[in-house]
């Protein structure tokens, strides 16, 4: 299940979040991802009348590997009808799945990679 939290929710896992890459802003909402009782991952994003910027898709290590990523994202893309397009800025470790879902590569960076999808 995926809801809206607090920041406070994903705070603790927000060192191990940066170690991958990941950068936190402020003004963000957060949703978690949750099995169970079991928090598996945390999505951010600032949303814009027609625009949404992913700032943070994190699936803890121990749950990798098991589709939470996918559903997250799908999860943003489908609750947000209102925008025409999704940005996002990720790291190489989430490229392929971005780039599944229709985002196509704006710019390269040194450590990470803007995306783009349009509606």
């Amino acid at each position: 299940m995926i809801q809206r939290v607090d920041f406070d929710v994903i705070s603790p896992h927000q060192k191990e979040a940066e170690r991958s890459g990941l950068c936190f802003a402020k003004n963000t909402i957060y949703f978690a991802n949750f099995k169970g009782n079991i928090l598996v991952g945390f999505i951010g994003a600032l949303v814009y009348p027609r625009k949404t910027i992913i700032k943070n898709i994190y699936v803890l290590g121990d749950r990798r590997g098991k589709g939470h990523f996918k559903e997250m994202l799908d999860f943003i893309l489908s609750n947000y009808p209102m925008c025409r397009i999704f940005e996002a800025t990720c790291t190489t470790m989430s490229l392929t799945e971005f780039l599944r879902r229709g985002f196509k590569v704006s710019r390269r960076y040194k450590q990470y990679t803007k995306v783009v999808l349009s509606r």
